[in-house]
């Protein structure tokens, strides 16, 4: 089980001033990336932990247990007006999770398939993006999160040109899945399982399967991520944790050929 925080902000400044303005409807803050910055942003850096009688038991970084990623465009923002969460943002990550370091195409606006392919463009979002991840981080990030998630084949092999190993995308995004082992395509919107990591391989003219280009890619939970977002699952982390489990809770299964890899191929649309 994973959970990853897509932390993003446009760029707000205005571009005669290059200063963000007082926008009313983030009162009683001066704009919305302090609102946000306030009420989201820097209490994941000193999250309190609660025991039942609401006495506090720690406090954590949330940053040091989380997948995530930051908008080039808003974590230089927080280096210069909220530098305290920035460097709990920065804080060295445990071991566990370097390898799932994630970094953004630098500055976040374009939406990788609408470029058009091939030019140097939407290359060069993704080599500054990465850049600007290893600048910061001092480790180099293992995936990239893509723009409104928003995908193709040739945005795929750009990612695994610069040694991308995985991608998260919507559920919506997928087209059919079938066992790695072969069998029967199905319906994504039937079989699609976000609990397991899926495997898409590109389009290619290589004889041998096995040397077919792929990158792994994790679905978020959509109703998940709703609720987290723009619901209430955060009022309760006793609650967050059973709805978390719920997902896992299914019948067991007999490992034979249709159920026995973790990886599942993908067929994108």
């Amino acid at each position: 089980m994973v959970i990853h925080g897509h932390f993003y902000q446009p760029p707000r400044e205005n571009p005669w001033i290059e200063q963000i303005e007082v926008e009313p409807s983030a009162t009683p803050y001066h704009d919305w990336n302090a609102r946000v910055t306030a009420e989201c942003y820097g209490p994941n850096g000193v999250a309190r932990v609660y025991d039942g009688q609401g006495r506090i038991l720690d406090i954590v970084n949330n940053y040091q247990h989380l997948s995530f990623n930051f908008g080039p465009t808003l974590i230089g923002w927080l280096k210069e007006q909220a530098p305290e969460t920035y460097a709990r943002v920065l804080e060295p990550t445990p071991r566990v999770w370097r390898p799932w370091g994630t970094a953004t195409p630098w500055p976040r606006l374009t939406i990788m398939p609408s470029c058009p392919w091939p030019t140097p463009g939407p290359e060069t979002q993704v080599v500054w993006g990465l850049k600007d991840f290893e600048y910061r981080f001092r480790r180099p990030a293992a995936a990239m999160w893509l723009p409104e998630t928003a995908v193709n084949y040739p945005t795929l092999a750009t990612l695994l040109d610069h040694g991308m190993k995985f991608v998260i995308l919507s559920p919506y995004q997928a087209k059919r899945v079938r066992p790695l082992a072969g069998g029967e395509w199905e319906p994504a919107s039937r079989a699609l399982d976000t609990t397991q990591a899926h495997r898409c391989f590109l389009p290619g003219t290589a004889e041998d399967a096995r040397k077919r280009r792929y990158i792994d890619i994790f679905f978020y939970n959509g109703e998940v991520a709703a609720n987290i977002s723009f619901g209430d699952l955060l009022t309760d982390s006793y609650r967050l944790a059973a709805r978390l489990v719920d997902g896992f809770l299914r019948p067991a299964c007999v490992p034979t050929a249709e159920c026995s890899h973790r990886w599942r191929e993908l067929r994108a649309p």
